[in-house]
């Protein structure tokens, strides 16, 4: 299964990240009902906050709340799994950004 295009991880409203990609249902394997993987990781902190229950692939977007790491700095990463979990596409890294 393949990733969503153009993935992308920014600082939203304070302890929110929010992550966008373009729906790409269809290429190969991927359904507009895949769920979202968001993965925040802090370093500094050797903690991460995830979920694998996100938006659907058609959304578009989707956000992750990381209080726990304000003014952090952290890496991000965006995967896709199957409604079934069968299919799992190979995540992508999205940035080092500073959580507000």
């Amino acid at each position: 299964m393949p990733n969503a295009g153009n993935p992308a991880a920014a600082a939203g409203a304070a302890g929110i990240v929010t992550f966008s990609w373009l729906n790409n249902t269809g290429a190969g394997k991927s359904k507009d009902s895949d769920k979202a993987i968001l993965v925040v990781h802090c370093e500094e902190l050797h903690q991460s906050i995830y979920t694998d229950e996100g938006p659907d692939r058609s959304t578009g977007a989707g956000s992750l709340n990381v209080a726990a790491f304000s003014g952090k700095q952290v890496q991000t990463w965006l995967g896709f799994i199957a409604e079934d979990g069968r299919e799992v596409a190979t995540s992508v890294f999205t940035g080092v950004i500073n959580v507000l």
